[in-house]
């Protein structure tokens, strides 16, 4: 009796290195603020309102290998002035947090002039991206990050800057200004397919390997 073809046993073997694979999930949160005024100042952001509300992982997903959380927010104003020079920008920075743990941290200030009469912008960018290897809990950061996203409830994920307003001086007539970006939650894990996927795989598999047997016998 002769052996299976080599084509054929590698196809069996791809049954089980491919009943495996890697996947992930994401759940995003766009933000959007804007304000107008003159020559007084107006809060752009609250204080709450970078915040989401995150869904923990599916453990019936699979294995959670890794998450990682990313942050970016795009601050911009526009702006007249008035018989003389003015100036306008933002200047802010606060913790980035987990179900109120702090992990991360960012801030910045960016201002733009303008002569007399005329009209002025600015705009100031702030992002952060970190990743969470669930064999670093404990390690590389705060257990209870970890037990948030294992867990049965929903968590929150918060920059928490103070009240955002521009930064106005000199001859403002008027401005306007806004804050747009968006927050996102990436869990990577290892999933398995269904039962009833690899189990018609393998018969399928297992009837052409033994057709070529009896063919060849």
């Amino acid at each position: 009796m002769k052996c299976l073809n080599r084509p054929l046993l590698l196809a069996l073997a791809s049954v089980a290195s491919t009943s495996a694979f890697a996947a992930s999930v994401v759940q995003d949160f766009p933000f959007s603020f804007s304000a107008s005024g003159t020559t007084s100042e107006a809060n752009l952001v609250p204080y709450d309102g970078f915040i989401g509300t995150v869904n923990p992982f599916n453990p019936g997903l699979g294995t959670l290998g890794s998450f990682q959380v990313d942050w970016d927010v795009t601050y911009g104003i526009n702006f007249n002035t008035g018989s003389s020079s003015g100036n306008g920008g933002f200047s802010t920075g606060a913790n980035y947090n987990l179900n109120d743990i702090s992990y991360a941290s960012s801030g910045g200030d960016q201002s733009g002039n303008a002569g007399p009469h005329s009209s002025g912008s600015a705009s100031l960018r702030l992002s952060n991206s970190t990743t969470f290897l669930v064999s670093g809990a404990g390690t590389d950061y705060d257990t209870g990050i970890l037990d948030a996203v294992n867990g049965a409830s929903p968590f929150t994920i918060q920059w928490t800057t103070s009240n955002v307003s521009p930064n106005l001086s000199g001859s403002i007539t008027s401005w306007s200004a806004t804050a747009i970006g968006f927050a996102k939650v990436t869990y990577n894990y290892t999933s398995v397919p269904e039962p009833s996927f690899t189990g018609a795989a393998s018969a399928t598999l297992a009837g052409a390997a033994a057709l070529l047997l009896r063919r060849r016998k």
